[in-house]
């Protein structure tokens, strides 16, 4: 972490390590395409299934929808809102809101599900 931004921190969140809870795969057909709206072009994906993997926590995706905001600066900010059921039966309610964004020609490789990589784009 760099000086500037660590300098007033508290100490216990200087030796704050972490690390990913599990790894999420979700099933999506083709999204649905609403179009352009004043702000941006708008489209959804309606995830229908998948599976969640970790060391502490593992299960399946029951619902969710991924809705996204295509912006003019080949940026997209997606806004998911999933239904997660882990291996024990308990219900999680998770959404994340992040954004996307590479040159033209990489976004629309993702787009078609073609690999492209990893280091040719933001997400985050």
């Amino acid at each position: 972490m760099s000086t500037a931004l660590s300098h007033n921190l508290p100490e216990p969140l200087l030796s704050v390590r972490t690390r990913p809870l599990f790894v999420l795969r979700e099933a999506v057909p083709p999204l649905i395409v609403v179009g352009q709206t004043p702000n941006a072009f708008r489209r959804i994906g309606v995830i229908q299934g998948g599976s969640f993997k970790g060391d502490r926590l593992s299960g399946e995706v029951v619902t969710g929808n991924d809705w996204q905001a295509v912006r003019t600066d080949s940026c997209i900010k997606l806004d998911v809102r999933l239904v997660l059921k882990t291996t024990d039966g308990e219900l999680i309610v998770m959404t994340y809101t992040c954004l996307r964004a590479g040159p033209p020609s990489v976004i629309e490789k993702l787009d078609k599900g073609e690999p492209v990589d990893p280091t040719s784009y933001y997400f985050g």
